[in-house]
């Protein structure tokens, strides 16, 4: 239910932009993958909770998991999307390049974004933190809320010092003072 609005709005839009036929097929691969979300919980899951394994660079994982359903579904609705865009930014049929849309859109798109989204973006997660600050301690928070008078702008007050303190923590910059 949580990707129905992306999926049934690249579906419908590739639809008429692109290839209603090639839609057709990479939205019943979509119900069909959706439908046995449920059967792999029962079956591979049990009562021990939503089936997922740790990252491996073996296909969907090692064994049988919800990986197998929902990475194929993200696929399908990348393709989708990214199909239009090339039609109607580029003039360039993304189905035609492919040559067999129903099976590279889960599949092909789809081992895309499984390995981007749990072996890649960990690495550029761990690359890119030092660039950001570190956050602030809640006890510099408690002790800026505690230094405010009790009056009815208290509030306000407290809500400019953290936004003061997000903004500008680590830079020489003056912040917001009230």
């Amino acid at each position: 239910m949580e990707h129905s609005n992306l999926f049934l709005s690249s579906l419908w839009i590739h639809a008429v932009f692109v290839d209603p036929a090639v839609s057709t097929t990479l939205g019943f691969t979509y119900v069909g993958l959706r439908s046995l979300y449920p059967v792999i919980w029962a079956l591979v899951g049990g009562a021990d909770g939503a089936p997922m394994r740790p990252y491996t660079w073996f296909f969907f994982g090692d064994r049988l998991n919800l990986f197998y359903i929902t990475f194929p579904q993200y696929g399908i609705v990348f393709y989708l999307a990214l199909s239009v865009v090339f039609s109607l930014g580029f003039d360039m049929n993304l189905n035609a390049m492919v040559k067999m849309p129903g099976i590279v859109a889960p599949l092909g798109f789809g081992l895309f974004l499984y390995h981007f989204a749990l072996g890649g973006f960990p690495i550029l997660q761990g690359a890119m933190k030092p660039y950001f600050a570190k956050k602030k301690s809640a006890r510099v928070l408690t002790q800026s809320c505690t230094s405010l008078s009790l009056s009815s702008w208290a509030p306000v007050h407290m809500f400019i010092e953290m936004l003061d303190l997000q903004l500008h923590s680590g830079h020489d910059q003056v912040g917001l003072h009230v």
